[in-house]
C-alpha cells in the first residue's frame, strides 16, 4: 500500500478494549492491543494516502441472543435491547471507507465510553466487589462450564 501510495486498513475492535470487564479479560486485552496497534500504524503512516482505522463495535444482535436463553441458567442478554444489526455495522464500515477516520464507534453513542471508564471505572470495580461477595453467586451443576453465561436472576453470573 505504501508503494502504491493508497489503501485503507480497517481493524475490527470492540468497545471492550476501552472498558475491560469481568469475565472477558483476554478478549478485552486483545482488543486493547488492537487499539494500540492501530494507533501506532496510524501515526507511522501519517502524511501518506494509506489510511488506518479501528472500528470499536459495541453490542451486535446475533444468534447468541437467542441461544443464551437455551443454556442452563441462561437468560436474556442485557445488551440485546441496545444492540445494532450486522447490516448497520457493515453500513458504517462502508461510510468509513468513503470518509476515513482513525476511530469510529458503533453505535455512535459509545464514543463516551473511554471517558466513562476513566472517570467511573472505580465505581464498576466497587459494585462488582459488592455483588460478587454478597452471596449473589449462582451455583450450577457445572459452574466452570457456565462461567460467563448470563443468569436469570442477576445481571451477570458470578459463578466460581
Amino acid at each position: 500500500m505504501q508503494k502504491r501510495d493508497r489503501g485503507h486498513i480497517i481493524n475490527i475492535g470492540s468497545i471492550s478494549g476501552s472498558i475491560p470487564s469481568q469475565g472477558i479479560a483476554i478478549y478485552s486485552a486483545s482488543k486493547s492491543f488492537l487499539d494500540a496497534f492501530t494507533t501506532a500504524l496510524y501515526r507511522e503512516t501519517r502524511g501518506t494516502k494509506v489510511h488506518i482505522s479501528v472500528v470499536r463495535v459495541g453490542p451486535v444482535i446475533t444468534e447468541y441472543c437467542e441461544t443464551a436463553l437455551q443454556h442452563e441458567n441462561g437468560g436474556h442478554v442485557p445488551t440485546e435491547r441496545m444492540g445494532v444489526t450486522a447490516e448497520h455495522v457493515a453500513q458504517r464500515i462502508w461510510q468509513l471507507l468513503l470518509h476515513p477516520k482513525r476511530v469510529i464507534y458503533i453505535p455512535r453513542w459509545l464514543s463516551v465510553t473511554p471517558w466513562v471508564e476513566l472517570s467511573f471505572g472505580w465505581l464498576e470495580d466497587w459494585i462488582w466487589a459488592i455483588v460478587c461477595s454478597s452471596g449473589n453467586r449462582h451455583k450450577t451443576k457445572n459452574a466452570s462450564a457456565n462461567r460467563g453465561i448470563l443468569c436469570r436472576n442477576s445481571f451477570l453470573c458470578c459463578c466460581t
